[in-house]
């Protein structure tokens, strides 16, 4: 923010003085904050001076005819002898003269105030305000107090100003200019035209020797940003000429202009002579900011400063030190130009905030202290609300419903070729005449399997109550195997009924190291989620095993084939270099998580088929590669329609209706450990809730600043659209990563502070 120093010099002349001058030091939102008194003396010769140094500027340029965007009249310009050296000379001692005149002592306490506070580094505009004819025309930026601030410059204010009400914002995205070529006799305004055509954030339209009509017809129809004139100009009567035949009174524009004004336009350039007379007609108006040339202007000159402005402006620099930059490259033409850098002015309503290239665009300024401040406070506000309706549970049915998406969008990486599943379906049953299978086939079943050598056998089938033919057989067979891993069921506590427990005991006589449970961890919309590996049954369950089945079937493979053991670390379970971290209450989407046992969210390897899958008849009839099962991971398990309380929602079966048997459900958490202990695969995991409030917050400032950005509604609304669409390729990018990243609280609070920003901002500019 630019620091802000009003001079008032008050009533008064040259000729006695100015008796009550006032300093106000302050910024653009408060040009208030210091007040220093003083005054300066009278100095009647620096008027003279002038006056001397005009008329010789004047006829100077005089000779160079043809290049100036002025005509004088005979008897406006004395015919004078003298030498350049002369007219150099009197420069010199005009500005000696004028820079003593304001390090007088009865001045002497603002300079020493403005220089203990102004801040050098830091962008100084300072006004002028007078309505003396010749202070105003005087080569303020040359005060030496004022040049040794390389971020200042100086501009003149009207003492009578008030701020300008206007409705309408610029939503075209480019800064629209209305330029008016005027008469181009001896000139080559061409240029002009040129430079501005070369601008591509910049709408111009040309009005090239118009007529009165055509200018007004333009103003009250359109709105526009910059007027824009090149051409002759005449001195204090404030005209400017159309073509060779006819001029035109600025204020026979006046109504057309205020219409302007109150549509907007901030900025009225006149590159053309003397132009300090159109400039207080303008001001009258209230216009925001006009720029003139003190004096006659040479043709080169004022297309020098015009292609400066334009490209410093452009460029992101403040209006004031563009201006400034345009004015101190005159310098190098003043060989030939005496007194170029002089002339650019700028002339400043106090209540008005000069304009940047993107503010006129409708796209201000994102990184203004302002801005940032008021769109931190909206962020903060809108990620507060979004989290804390998250953390009551309102988000996450459509938080699950998003991140099973992402799980389907995912590619399957095939079949795991250390499992293989040996189902018990409909077909089986109808061979074997009855289900469950006898003990005898049963037995028979596992035998068979048992001759190929795998590696570790995992039966889910509840063996609790005898199937006969056969009972005792398989009851000998289970108590002597080592590697025939058993199931019971733990039982679960439903929301309505929390007494209620089904639990199922292991088979008789299977050695306690074998048996496991396998109970699964059911979100509450029945879909499967989550791999429960451990817990602690209570005292009252029927089953006392702590490990799942899956996971014991795991851990054996592992420790055989690859020598991994299972380690503790703090509440976490080690295998290899990975660590099975708990999920805990509060995580990721789950607002009233049951944290019990050991859980962690389940990578699904594939959307129906993790492992190959053979059947009970398959086994019996010896109809498999005897390579399907040595050495593997085999689970046997029932796939038959009368089982059906045995199938289980995945996030693959949204929309398509399909389960999968609690059988291939084990098979993928197999999958999932084995996998993540070799590294072969990342363990899906949430951020901590620092994380994701930061996540979503960040978002809430992409959507703030999309809303900043972005003027046009359309051109908002497409943003949004991509952003989001953006958003979502990160977050599945980061799901293949292993990371759950919240989607939908993110996309969300874009929305919410996107629009807060928009609503903020017509608000104020409707109060404004």
């Amino acid at each position: 923010m630019s620091q802000l120093v009003t001079l008032k010099l008050g009533w008064g002349n040259l000729q006695s003085g100015f008796p009550a001058v006032t300093a106000l030091l302050g910024s653009e939102t408060n040009p208030q904050q210091m007040q220093i008194l003083g005054s300066l003396p009278p100095e009647p010769d620096l008027v003279e001076l002038y006056k001397r140094w005009q008329l010789l500027y004047k006829a100077y340029y005089d000779m160079l005819s043809g290049s100036l965007r002025i005509s004088f009249n005979d008897d406006e310009a004395e015919v004078v002898n003298f030498s350049e050296l002369e007219f150099r000379e009197l420069c010199d001692r005009f500005l000696t003269r004028f820079n003593t005149w304001l390090r007088s002592e009865s001045f002497l306490k603002i300079r020493e105030q403005l220089s203990i506070h102004l801040v050098g580094s830091e962008e100084i505009r300072v006004l002028i305000e007078t309505e003396d004819i010749y202070l105003r025309r005087f080569p303020w930026n040359f005060w030496n107090f004022i040049k040794a601030y390389p971020q200042a410059e100086i501009a003149l204010s009207a003492p009578e100003f008030k701020p300008v009400k206007n409705s309408f914002n610029n939503q075209t995205e480019k800064v629209r200019i209305l330029a008016l070529l005027g008469s181009s006799k001896g000139i080559d305004i061409q240029k002009d035209r040129e430079l501005l055509q070369n601008f591509q954030d910049a709408k111009t339209e040309f009005l090239v020797e118009p007529s009165r009509n055509d200018i007004d017809n333009q103003l009250w129809e359109k709105a526009w940003d910059i007027f824009f004139f090149a051409g002759h100009s005449y001195g204090e009567i404030g005209i400017v000429s159309l073509d060779e035949n006819r001029n035109l009174r600025i204020e026979n524009l006046e109504n057309a202009l205020r219409r302007a004004i109150a549509q907007g336009l901030k900025l009225a350039i006149f590159n053309s002579c003397d132009g300090l007379g159109i400039a207080s007609k303008l001001e009258n108006w209230y216009i925001p900011q006009i720029i003139v040339m003190r004096e006659p202007v040479p043709d080169l000159v004022a297309q020098e400063f015009l292609k400066a402005f334009l490209k410093a402006f452009a460029s992101g620099k403040t209006l004031y030190l563009s201006v400034r930059e345009a004015r101190e490259r005159l310098q190098g033409l003043e060989d030939k130009y005496p007194c170029a850098s002089w002339l650019p002015v700028i002339c400043q309503n106090p209540a008005e905030v000069p304009p940047t290239w993107n503010k006129l665009r409708g796209k201000e300024n994102l990184f203004s202290w302002h801005n940032i401040k008021r769109l931190l406070a909206i962020s903060a506000i809108a990620t507060s609300l979004v989290m804390g309706v998250r953390a009551i549970g309102y988000l996450e049915r459509v938080e699950q419903i998003a991140y099973d998406y992402q799980i389907r969008l995912r590619q399957d990486e095939g079949l795991d070729p250390r499992i293989t599943i040996i189902k018990i379906t409909e077909e089986d049953r109808k061979q074997q005449l009855q289900y469950p299978i006898t003990d005898r086939i049963m037995l028979q079943l596992l035998k068979t399997v048992e001759q190929y050598q795998p590696q570790v056998i995992g039966l889910d089938i509840y063996r609790e109550q005898p199937v006969e033919p056969g009972h005792k057989d398989l009851v000998n067979y289970l108590r002597y195997n080592k590697h025939l891993i058993t199931i019971c069921k733990v039982g679960d506590r439903t929301a309505n009924n929390p007494d209620t427990r089904v639990s199922i005991p292991p088979p008789p006589s299977s050695p306690e190291s074998n048996i496991t449970f396998n109970d699964f961890s059911v979100d509450s919309d029945d879909v499967i989620r989550r791999h429960l590996f451990y817990l602690t049954p209570d005292s009252s369950s029927d089953c006392k095993a702590n490990f799942a089945f899956n996971a014991e079937l795991a851990l054996r493979y592992l420790e055989q084939k690859h020598g991994i053991k299972e380690e503790r670390v703090a509440k976490s379970l080690k295998l290899g270099k990975a660590i099975f971290k708990p999920l805990e209450k509060g995580t990721g989407f789950y607002h009233n998580l049951d944290s019990r046992g050991h859980q962690v969210l389940l990578n699904y390897r594939a959307s129906q088929n993790v492992a190959r899958e053979i059947t009970l008849t398959q086994v019996l009839n010896n109809q498999f590669d005897p390579d399907w099962i040595k050495n593997r991971i085999v689970l046997i398990g029932a796939a038959a329609p009368e089982s059906a309380g045995d199938y289980f929602t995945t996030p693959y079966s949204s929309g398509r209706n399909q389960k999968l048997p609690g059988v291939v459900i084990h098979a993928q958490m197999v999958s999932q450990f084995l996998d993540v202990a070799l590294g072969k695969r990342p363990l899906l995991h949430f951020w901590p809730f620092w994380g994701d409030a930061i996540w979503i917050g960040t978002w809430s400032i992409v959507g703030g600043m999309l809303a900043l950005y972005f003027q046009s509604s359309l051109y908002r609304r497409l943003a949004k659209v991509t952003t989001i669409a953006i958003l979502f390729a990160s977050c599945f990018g980061l799901l293949t990563q292993g990371i759950c990243v919240p989607f939908i609280p993110a996309a969300l609070v874009l929305v919410i502070t996107s629009w807060s920003v928009v609503i903020y901002n017509s608000f104020k500019t409707q109060k404004s």
